[in-house]
């Protein structure tokens, strides 16, 4: 284990993982972590999860468990907006 990180809580109480923190456990937008209320402190740990969504051609397929919390239709919509963005 590294040297211990010094992070600010900003006011809506997020943290900010550095990059290379980021990158060193393949954490990108979207990805998924586990936080632990431990004797010592707080435990966070990435969350293996299959994408559920994979583009194929030009369709999403949906392969799985979706996770819980996460709103179908709104990701859908989103993916939408993103795809019509690109061809304007």
């Amino acid at each position: 284990m590294g040297k211990p990180l010094r992070l600010r809580i900003d006011r809506f109480g997020r943290v900010v993982l550095p990059k290379k923190l980021r990158d060193s456990y393949g954490l990108r937008t979207g990805a998924w972590v586990e936080l632990r209320a431990e004797p010592g402190g707080i435990l966070l740990e990435p969350v293996e999860a299959p994408p559920a969504l994979v583009a194929s051609r030009d369709l999403l397929i949906y392969t799985g468990e979706w996770p819980e919390g996460l709103d179908l239709a709104a990701e859908l919509a989103r993916t939408r907006d993103e795809r019509l963005d690109g061809l304007a």
